[in-house]
């Protein structure tokens, strides 16, 4: 009776100890580039940026990496979310400021400790096409510091180009070898973004069967994905696609993965805030207590 009654306690404690504890919510999202042709055909920038603040300020997010950002669409974006920060780096395209593979952070909670960027390319510090990719590509990256504890992330966010073939291969291969240079033991690592490939292709495997990252859709049982990420502004496509990911050390409990796919009503028509849906995971704050991390 005494050990059953002890076995029933612990239980108990486990339980309990799962349910208070802290989460992280982290999504990726690429928001679409603000465009005329796109206002043209009815998905107008002041409808969808006031869709995504209403998603983020909903799902609570505590990092959210974004895709084809420009300055203009961040500051205003910003203006209405005052509780966030942001940090990224203009991808010079062209001779032009480009996006900024911005990550946007909760100020309250976290703190930047170290920052920077690197190109996807051979010279991965200059602004050069790489390999055979159509556009110029880049990563933003960032260490934080969960204020007033000692719990540090380091979140890379990036848009890989769609060619595929060697640029696919060599892009997900200088993403891990950044990931080894950069990250610390104590680091909870997360790869975010819009890699232009999806679950079937070569760079997820490189990526999903590196030591130092898994997809995060593997690492939970509770998920929400009953669409691919990919929806070409048409709340009727379907897919099973997913070319936007998040990726986590493996160590990191996940404990909900989810594409989000809401919309919303302007002049009697269904409309999506992008032509991408977001990403968003649920992690708790604690990593599991039996791995042992390769990293120094």
């Amino acid at each position: 009776m005494k050990k059953k009654l002890i076995f029933f306690l612990l239980f108990c404690s486990s339980i309990m100890s799962f349910s208070f504890a802290e989460t992280v919510n982290i999504a990726t999202w690429n928001i679409r580039i603000n465009i005329k042709n796109d206002s043209i055909a009815g998905n107008i920038w002041g409808n969808r940026s006031r869709a995504i603040v209403d998603m983020v300020l909903f799902y609570d997010f505590d990092f959210m990496g974004v895709q084809e950002d420009y300055e203009k669409e961040l500051n205003e974006l910003n203006e209405k979310l005052p509780d966030y920060k942001r940090v990224g780096f203009p991808n010079h395209e062209n001779g032009f400021l480009g996006s900024f593979n911005t990550i946007f952070y909760k100020k309250g909670r976290f703190a930047i400790v170290d920052s920077g960027m690197f190109y996807l390319s051979p010279e991965e510090d200059k602004p050069t096409l790489g390999w055979n990719a159509k556009y110029i590509r880049s990563c933003s990256w960032a260490r934080f510091k969960e204020i007033g504890k000692k719990k540090y992330y380091l979140v890379f966010n990036t848009h890989t180009d769609y060619a595929g073939g060697e640029s696919e291969r060599e892009s997900t291969k200088l993403l891990i070898k950044k990931i080894n240079l950069l990250s610390k033991k104590s680091d909870i690592v997360l790869l975010m973004g819009d890699l232009n490939f999806n679950q079937r292709g070569e760079g997820y495997r490189i990526l999903n069967n590196s030591e130092v990252i898994k997809d995060a859709y593997d690492l939970t049982l509770l998920k929400m994905a009953n669409n691919g990420t990919f929806n070409k502004f048409d709340p009727n496509h379907v897919s099973n696609d997913r070319v936007d990911h998040i990726f986590v050390s493996p160590q990191v409990s996940v404990r909900k993965y989810g594409i989000l796919t809401e919309s919303y009503w302007y002049e009697n028509s269904q409309r999506l805030p992008s032509d991408h849906y977001p990403v968003f995971i649920q992690i708790d704050n604690d990593v599991k207590k039996s791995y042992k991390s390769k990293r120094k």
